[in-house]
């Protein structure tokens, strides 16, 4: 799943959802955000991933799936998008090396469960 942010036809913030390996039989997935250098510092990668995981929290919600859990692998040298992260997804991120491109990288895991089962 991908959403946007448009202010006429430039994207502003864009979030992307892709299905991962399950965690203890729960659905997991992985996320990844950019926002555009001129849009930053505004709260624009945090709305949307608020709004994206609000999203797929209803829409698994009406397949029957209670929950699911959201990852983000961010670079060490990352500040901004582990900031972002730390806010929203986990402030106790477990440190790793980036499969693909081998450099340093935190791993941030959260639990979303359906409105009211938490």
């Amino acid at each position: 799943m991908t959403y946007v942010r448009l202010e006429g036809s430039t994207v502003t913030a864009l979030v992307v959802f892709v299905p991962e390996e399950y965690i203890d039989g729960v659905p997991c997935a992985g996320i990844g955000y950019a926002v555009p250098q001129g849009y930053r510092g505004q709260g624009r990668a945090k709305e949307i991933i608020r709004a994206g995981i609000a999203d797929m929290q209803y829409g698994l919600g009406l397949q029957g799936i209670p929950a699911f859990y959201v990852e983000a692998i961010v670079g060490a040298d990352n500040s901004a998008s582990r900031r972002v992260a730390e806010q929203l997804i986990s402030t106790t991120p477990e440190a790793m090396t980036d499969g693909l491109s081998g450099l340093p990288a935190f791993r941030y895991i959260r639990l979303i469960e359906k409105a009211g089962s938490g």
